[in-house]
């Protein structure tokens, strides 16, 4: 069985992985493909997002829907001159 993971944003809402999946799957009018491997000693079941940093440097912290910003992020990458940016972005965050 593979692992129940979950990511909470701002703190408030908790997303299961399935459940990020089928709003891509809805923004992308597809099933996205993928493949599920077995979790890693550095793979973590839940995460949190806090933006109370980001507050207290600037005072505010923006709110954004997980659908928006999903939806966002999906345009962005839709973008890319070549499926290599892409890559190239993933691989610059691990």
């Amino acid at each position: 069985k593979y692992p129940d993971y979950k990511t909470f944003f701002n703190n408030e809402i908790e997303y299961h992985i399935n459940q990020l999946i089928g709003l891509s799957n809805n923004f992308l009018n597809r099933e996205l493909v993928y493949e599920r491997l077995e979790g890693n000693t550095s793979d973590v079941a839940r995460t949190m997002a806090s933006t109370s940093y980001l507050k207290s440097l600037v005072g505010t912290s923006p709110m954004t829907r997980i659908e928006t910003g999903l939806k966002e992020t999906i345009n962005w990458a839709s973008q890319l001159t070549s499926t290599g940016d892409l890559e190239r972005w993933v691989s610059s965050t691990l």
